[in-house]
């Protein structure tokens, strides 16, 4: 293959026949996945794309979404093109929403320590050791 860095494959367009063939490939297993989900649930209300690709490529967000058409997608090319995370890249009368979320790994991480190890630990000889509380904030 050409890369494995998707942004590379991409540059490659315009002139690569092995990139289109890539991205198509790339493009189809997305659809294929998404379109089975969405027949097992028997429509969606919001496709979200997140993540390296997902934050990071109008281009496949584009494709995709014209794939997925039928499911009530309606993306607005001018916000894929010049969003942000975190944005609602439909149009205003999308039935679906098509939103690009941060992923916020971070967050999940200490969520889930903070869920498992709470506010105070067990120290040497059985005795409870009271730890600062961890304040979170989530808004970002």
């Amino acid at each position: 293959g050409i890369s494995s860095d998707l942004r590379q494959i991409l540059s490659e367009l315009p002139h690569n026949p092995d990139a289109r063939l890539a991205v198509d490939v790339y493009v189809h297993r997305i659809v294929k996945t998404i379109g089975a989900m969405a027949a097992t649930l028997g429509g969606i209300d919001a496709l979200v794309f997140t993540a390296g690709v997902g934050e990071g490529s109008p281009e496949i967000r584009k494709r995709v979404c014209e794939k997925l058409k039928y499911l009530g997608l309606a993306l607005d090319a001018a916000a894929n093109e010049t969003c942000k995370p975190d944005a609602d890249i439909s149009m205003p009368a999308s039935p679906a929403r098509i939103l690009v979320i941060a992923t916020r790994e971070d967050l999940t991480i200490m969520r889930e320590t903070r869920r498992l190890v709470g506010s105070s630990i067990n120290g040497r000889h059985g005795k409870e050791q009271t730890r600062p509380s961890l304040t979170i904030d989530e808004t970002n």
